[in-house]
């Protein structure tokens, strides 16, 4: 997988802050961060969330790294019942999943996931069109990566978000702590 081609951070200021989002999302998942100029999200059975340097820095705000982070515990949670193959050269990357890029199989997967992180988000009171936000943007940076949604099913996914009473009257977007962070990174 390609975590292991590059560093593990050692850095306790951010691997300290990203750990307390996902304790906050879901407490006793592994969160490890690798140096990288490529933005990646994966995870793999028994080793917890993998997240890039990159995938962190290009977020533009709490909520967006909190949506990730969710979107791989949702992965992370229901791998043993619905695992695809793994890509060895790209491993499980959020919405670029190593299936065939207009499989129904992968769509299934990342919109399961996505459900998930969107409850995830909203108990630890994150916008969650804050993760959709993000996918979205990904999208546009990066056009060589394969595609497990197209960009109509992330509007898709943004619209039935919309349409729903949204339970959280002042959610979390963005913190002074993830701002100091993001400028550590770059």
């Amino acid at each position: 997988m390609f975590w292991l081609a590059v560093a593990l951070l050692n850095d306790p200021v951010v691997t300290g802050y990203v750990g307390r989002i996902g304790e906050r999302l879901a407490p006793q998942v592994s969160i490890s961060i690798t140096v990288d100029t490529v933005a990646r999200a994966g995870t793999q059975a028994g080793q917890g969330i993998h997240l890039t340097t990159a995938m962190i820095s290009g977020a533009q705000n709490e909520a967006e790294l909190a949506g990730i982070i969710a979107h791989e515990i949702a992965h992370y949670r229901n791998r043993t019942d619905k695992a695809p193959p793994e890509d060895s050269e790209s491993g499980l990357c959020l919405r670029f999943a190593g299936h065939p890029e207009d499989s129904g199989e992968a769509r299934e997967w990342e919109h399961d996931a996505d459900q998930a992180a969107i409850v995830m988000l909203t108990k630890a009171g994150y916008d969650p069109g804050a993760m959709l936000r993000y996918f979205s943007a990904l999208r546009h940076k990066e056009p060589d990566l394969p595609r497990a949604f197209s960009a109509e099913d992330i509007l898709i996914e943004r619209l039935q978000l919309e349409a729903t009473d949204h339970p959280l009257k002042d959610p979390v977007v963005d913190t002074r702590e993830f701002q100091a962070v993001r400028e550590r990174l770059k």
